[in-house]
């Protein structure tokens, strides 16, 4: 069985604002597939979570970069592991900041 990847509540969030941003009137259609690669790069994390790096710091965060965005995310299990999930944590667009990764949810670390 393959990893789950699942959104905390502040990655949801996050994506409700890119679709918000990227989707209002007037976005055109090159901002729409910009919504629709970036849930890609979200699920495709599924079948390659150890392809992107390491953040700094200790608590094994990783960062994905999909069309300029970073996807901020941790891996339960280690690479020899065939399952464990995948918590996306927060998704920061172009320019934002990285503010600092919430602790891992319980039952999820």
């Amino acid at each position: 069985m393959g990893r789950r990847v699942f959104l905390s509540p502040a990655a949801v969030r996050d994506l409700q604002y890119i679709r918000d941003w990227y989707t209002q009137a007037g976005a055109g259609p090159r901002a729409k597939a910009t919504v629709t690669r970036i849930l890609r790069g979200i699920r495709d994390l599924a079948r390659t979570p150890f392809l992107w790096p390491l953040r700094g710091g200790s608590d094994g965060t990783r960062q994905a970069v999909v069309a300029g965005h970073v996807i901020l995310y941790r891996v339960s299990g280690d690479q020899a592991a065939p399952a464990g999930d995948v918590e996306v944590v927060r998704i920061r667009g172009p320019g934002q900041d990285h503010p600092e990764v919430p602790r891992p949810e319980r039952g999820h670390e």
